[in-house]
């Protein structure tokens, strides 16, 4: 393994440039067994549960627009050897295209989606505070206050950031908000993950959370149900001291409501006003989960 002071080198020069991708450091773990189908069942909610849920993973940041990628990705892995590397890659472009989100056909295009595998995330996301801080909070609305860092800084399997802009390609250089013509676009997205917290879930379950926190970059909260991929560590964890969710935790895939969430947040007009957005998100989202 590359000794952690080369790997957060690597980090920061692919974070602060975006430029280029460092070299494979990580053995990957054997796959805990394989992913089994793409369904779970979803459990009957109340509307106001699903609505905090789809707030949650697709969020309204300061009152703007929510944020999409709406030019071309470019993902890149640090930290893993290149077979796991190019898995996770392959998953999350595959995605980005049923989602009709352009993706980058260089190899060697400047990443905007980095993926970190690190035996030490702490020590690589205080790098990335010194270096990038504006992926946790732009500074045209002022930086990250010591609590918002705190809370990152907490471990996890998985910590992600990112970067989003008005987009007034279409504006004629309005700046205002309320316009329709502006579009709230993702810049880049990082997401560092701790290489000894990932026992216990596959490859392709590892995949689908990863497509999920990157093409909409959800809401960092302590912990989500299973009803989305996003409660997967939650559900891991559990499942340790209660064998009877260990089934449950295998058929873990993205689910319907991660599927409808994604699908409706590319499928809608990004220049809408931000709480039409979230009104047309919800509404169509509880209409899939009803019709399913």
């Amino acid at each position: 393994m590359m000794p952690s002071l080369a790997l957060r080198r690597a980090v920061l020069s692919l974070v602060g440039s975006m430029i280029g991708v460092g070299p494979t450091v990580l053995q990957a773990q054997d796959a805990q067994g394989e992913l089994s189908n793409d369904q779970i069942v979803v459990e009957a909610r109340r509307s106001g549960e699903v609505a905090r849920l789809i707030d949650n993973i697709a969020p309204l940041r300061g009152g703007r627009q929510i944020a999409r990628w709406e030019w071309s990705v470019c993902v890149g892995v640090v930290g893993l050897e290149a077979g796991h590397a190019n898995f996770l890659r392959d998953r999350i472009e595959a995605t980005a295209r049923t989602l009709k989100i352009p993706v980058e056909a260089k190899r060697d295009c400047a990443p905007n989606i980095v993926i970190v595998f690190t035996d030490r995330p702490r020590d690589v996301l205080l790098d990335i505070r010194k270096r990038a801080p504006e992926l946790l909070r732009d500074p045209q609305y002022g930086f990250a206050r010591k609590s918002e860092w705190e809370e990152l800084l907490m471990p996890r399997p998985v910590t992600w950031m990112g970067l989003d802009e008005i987009d007034l390609s279409e504006s004629g250089g309005a700046v205002s908000r309320l316009r329709k013509q502006t579009r709230q676009r993702l810049v880049r997205t990082v997401a560092v993950i701790d290489a000894h917290d990932i026992a216990d879930v596959t490859w392709g379950q590892l995949g689908d959370y990863l497509c999920l926190v990157t093409l909409s970059r959800p809401k960092l909260v302590p912990t989500y149900e299973p009803s989305t991929i996003l409660g997967l560590f939650g559900l891991r964890d559990r499942s340790r001291t209660d064998p009877a969710l260990r089934p449950a935790l295998k058929s873990l895939a993205m689910t319907a409501i991660d599927r409808s969430v994604l699908t409706n947040l590319y499928a809608m007009d990004g220049r809408r006003p931000a709480l039409t957005q979230r009104k047309i998100l919800r509404a169509s989202v509880e209409k899939d989960l009803a019709t399913k």
